[in-house]
């Protein structure tokens, strides 16, 4: 239902909310009474000033096809996975520039899971995908810790007029790490399966 209120206060173009809930701050509303703005808000007003959305934020799900060698994804799971719940394993962010100029990029790692496929309706199937955004702009990286879980991979395009380009911007953070970045091209590096650690039957067997 939170969702559902931000679109529409967004499309009403309301910025100023008489409220406390720290969750509006965070998606860029100011909190009346004395509502202070989060940086991160901050950072989202700021965006949404200078820049013009192309397609309104959706999940990952709606953009994959476009990520260079996604086909492996599709793949894998036999349609495109919404990547909900999924699991931020490593992030590696690298400033340098690569032989086609492309920017700093950020190499993210995740441990995915979708309820079933085409093929096994009934049979879980759990990844480790490697993807490689290209020429990124981080805005917000916080909290990361033993899980990073996300509850939904969100992302949207726009047209930077300071870059005088179309990008992308992605948005996540549940319990864990929490990004907030845009980027120009991103290219699905591997895809494998992949079985999480049950810890539960480490300890016992350690026992």
């Amino acid at each position: 239902m939170d969702c559902v209120n931000f679109d529409i206060m967004r499309r009403l173009g309301l910025r100023d909310v008489f409220a406390f809930g720290p969750y509006l701050a965070q998606q860029g509303f100011r909190c009346l009474p004395g509502g202070e703005t989060t940086g991160r808000a901050r950072t989202v007003l700021e965006r949404e000033n200078n820049h013009s959305i192309r397609r309104e934020m959706g999940t990952v799900q709606d953009y994959l096809a476009e990520f260079e060698n996604a086909e492996v994804v599709h793949d894998f799971f036999g349609r495109w996975p919404s990547l909900h719940d999924a699991e931020v394993i490593e992030l590696v962010l690298n400033r340098e520039l690569g032989f086609d100029f492309t920017g700093p990029r950020l190499t993210m790692t995740l441990y995915g899971c979708a309820d079933c496929s085409a093929a096994e309706p009934q049979v879980p199937k759990h990844c480790k995908l490697i993807v490689m955004f290209e020429d990124v702009e981080l805005a917000y990286l916080r909290d990361f810790n033993h899980q990073n879980a996300m509850a939904d991979f969100m992302m949207e395009t726009y047209h930077c007029d300071r870059l005088r380009e179309d990008r992308y911007r992605v948005e996540f953070g549940e319990f864990g790490a929490k990004m907030d970045f845009t980027f120009k091209t991103a290219r699905v590096l591997s895809i494998s399966p992949f079985e999480p650690i049950d810890y539960f039957k480490k300890q016992e067997s350690s026992e």
